[in-house]
């Protein structure tokens, strides 16, 4: 048998923008995507697996139209101060499921103190649809028939240009996922084999939250580079069951446990300088500090127990909020370019390479039980699982 999954495409968008009047613009706009995921199995029906006829059978997994309408109008109500506000519609038609509507307002402030230093401020409420937490093509659109993530964001933060060459940045945000729907593929597969019944508890709630700080020096003298640092928090509202030492069932317990991508430090820094000939060297440093050992997207914490019937070293899973993080992730990434200019076009060759460090992240750990043999005996192990990903990039790109 041969399985195939293709998905298609279509989006097509309509804009307007223009000034109402000295002190006001509005901008416009209409989008539409559509999406076509089918499932093609190819079946060979001569027995043994020689050549012969083929069935060909098609099943549309999902067929979705999206719509959006929004508009946004800007209003500088002063030299300094500046209002941003906006709103969207949308409506999510799954064939098959039940049409979803939503909609979302925005607004922004921006106060200019001086020529050095700006104020700014902003809130939001937003809907998606359902995400998983590894992307399967079509999977995901096909999901909305469970509903749309909701969300409300306030953030604020200051700009300041700092010694005439350096900008800085810092902004603190708060985001309350009133409905989060974010599915691994496990919950995915047990909700279908159950004919949706465990529907109704596949939502959540959540928050994210943080601060982000930003310092950048604009290309000049030759050079150009970034530094930015978060310090963030992401957390789901999670019920399970605590369990004894001997996976007794002990009580069923809500909390707000860290998301299973949360990291809590993200660094990340950036320099460039440009060399006489038109030759640019670069080197970016990514840091972040490991995200937790939830099990919905590798490995589970686990624990040493010792089987009291065996005598022999094991493992136990841990209970849902005395998980561990995986180890802090340090990746260096390296980019050398030529560029060749003439009068109405240029040319830039370069090489990029993702991690130049050759570093090795730990995505995971298997957990390896006690062997016995007649003449040998291997120790329970913890054994991280972990991949050096360099990749190349070799290419040569042109502008007029």
């Amino acid at each position: 048998e041969d399985l195939k999954l293709r998905s298609n495409l279509l989006r097509a968008e309509s804009a307007w923008n223009g000034d109402v009047s000295e002190s006001v613009s509005v901008s416009v706009g209409l989008n539409v995507e559509h999406r076509r995921g089918r499932n093609t199995l190819l079946e060979d029906l001569t027995p043994g697996g020689g050549e012969g006829e083929v069935n060909a059978l098609a099943l549309p997994l999902a067929l979705a139209t999206f719509t959006g309408l929004y508009g946004e109008a800007r209003w500088r109500a002063t030299p300094s101060l500046t209002v941003t506000a906006g709103m969207r519609g949308d409506i999510w038609h799954l064939q098959g499921a039940k049409e979803r509507r939503s909609g979302d307002a925005r607004l922004g402030v921006r106060y200019a103190v001086n020529e050095a230093v700006t104020l700014k401020a902003g809130a939001a409420t937003v809907h998606q649809g359902p995400t998983i937490l590894f992307n399967v093509p079509v999977a995901d659109v096909s999901l909305l028939q469970y509903g749309l993530q909701e969300a409300a964001l306030v953030e604020g933060g200051v700009e300041a240009r700092l010694l005439s060459e350096l900008d800085l940045s810092v902004d603190a945000y708060y985001s309350h996922l009133t409905r989060a729907l974010e599915l691994d593929l496990l919950r995915v597969v047990e909700n279908a084999r159950t004919l949706g019944l465990f529907a109704h508890s596949l939502s959540t709630w959540g928050r994210a939250y943080g601060i982000a700080i930003m310092l950048r020096h604009p290309l000049g003298r030759n050079w150009f580079g970034w530094a930015s640092y978060s310090l963030q928090r992401a957390t789901r509202y999670e019920t399970f069951t605590r369990f004894d030492e001997q996976l007794n069932p002990l009580e069923r317990v809500s909390a707000e446990l860290p998301f299973a991508f949360d990291q809590t430090h993200v660094l990340n820094v950036a320099l460039s300088y440009q060399f006489s000939g038109n030759f640019t060297a670069g080197v970016a440093v990514h840091f972040n500090t490991g995200r937790p050992e939830s099990g919905r997207i590798s490995s589970r914490t686990m624990k040493e127990w010792t089987d009291p019937a065996t005598g022999f070293d094991s493992w136990r899973a841990v209970n849902r909020d005395e998980l561990a993080r995986l180890p802090s992730f340090l990746r260096i990434d390296a980019r050398v370019a030529k560029r060749w200019l003439f009068n109405d076009y240029r040319i830039e060759a370069y090489l990029d390479l993702l991690n130049a460090s050759f570093s090795q992240e730990v995505f995971g750990y298997h957990y390896e039980r006690e062997s016995r043999g007649a003449d040998w005996t291997r120790p329970r192990r913890k054994v991280p699982i972990e991949i050096p990903v360099v990749l190349p990039m070799l290419g040569v790109k042109g502008d007029y």
